[in-house]
């Protein structure tokens, strides 16, 4: 056989694996994936507690709301005005702040503090005002109570004289404008007597003032019962046929001739 021919086919098959290898697509090197980078959570920092800041909350201011007793216009079927007790023998039924009372039956006087009423003897007190008692005392020679009610911002203290029968139990008793406190002391055999007084104190202690109870009165019934007071005096004046009994034109309110006393 001739060489030649064995050789020819040799080279043909190697020039074709040459070509097949050369048309194959190139090995690609895989591209590593991205490393993600755990990423900080970051944490909440914690709010400090807040400690409220303490605040002196006023207390609401207190008010005068009535006057110790029933007033109204006079009944001559009842003989009353209220539970104020119109008689021809008496000098009067309502005595004025500065008005002179005697003291004693030498007649001596002195300027009135309060206001001093008449009344039936089965009526009732009532609390003029809200406040807790700071004075209880039990007076022997008129055989009735004293009751001292301090209101709570302690800007006045209302005295409630000649009280009977009262409702309280002693010092440190709350009491509510309106309130029972009692009944009237006793005047005479069919008449009872009540007095309502107001007092300030100055800062640190010291001797009260007395005062005309309008000067605390609630705004929105100040002319309610300055009126009552007013038409009290005038109804007395007609009951007794005397219009001098009461100087009206001196009073710096209905029933206050003064606004202050000691």
């Amino acid at each position: 056989m001739n060489i030649k021919y064995l050789f020819i086919p040799v080279v043909i098959a190697i020039i074709l694996i040459s070509g097949c290898s050369s048309s194959l697509a190139p090995t690609q090197t895989p591209t590593p994936l991205p490393t993600n980078t755990p990423t900080d959570i970051p944490t909440s920092t914690p709010i400090p507690t807040q400690i409220p800041t303490p605040t002196n909350t006023p207390i609401p201011v207190t008010y005068i709301v009535n006057l110790g007793v029933s007033i109204d216009d006079y009944d001559p079927e009842t003989g009353k005005a209220g539970d104020i007790v119109f008689t021809k023998r008496d000098k009067k039924p309502f005595y004025e702040m500065g008005a002179g009372v005697l003291t004693d039956q030498n007649g001596n006087s002195k300027d009135n503090i309060a206001f001093e009423y008449h009344v039936d003897p089965v009526s009732e007190v009532f609390a003029s005002a809200d406040g807790i008692v700071v004075y209880f005392e039990y007076q022997e020679k008129t055989d009735d109570y004293e009751i001292g009610i301090e209101e709570p911002n302690k800007s006045f203290t209302i005295f409630y004289d000649h009280v009977t029968n009262p409702t309280i139990s002693g010092e440190g008793d709350i009491v509510y404008a309106g309130d029972i406190l009692g009944n009237p002391g006793n005047w005479s055999s069919s008449m009872g007597r009540f007095e309502l007084q107001v007092n300030t104190y100055p800062p640190g202690g010291g001797s009260s003032t007395k005062n005309c109870p309008f000067l605390f009165f609630h705004p929105d019934l100040i002319e309610e019962y300055t009126s009552k007071i007013e038409k009290l005096m005038q109804d007395w004046e007609t009951f007794k046929n005397s219009d001098s009994l009461y100087d009206e034109e001196a009073h710096i309110y209905p029933g206050c001739i003064s606004n202050h006393g000691d």
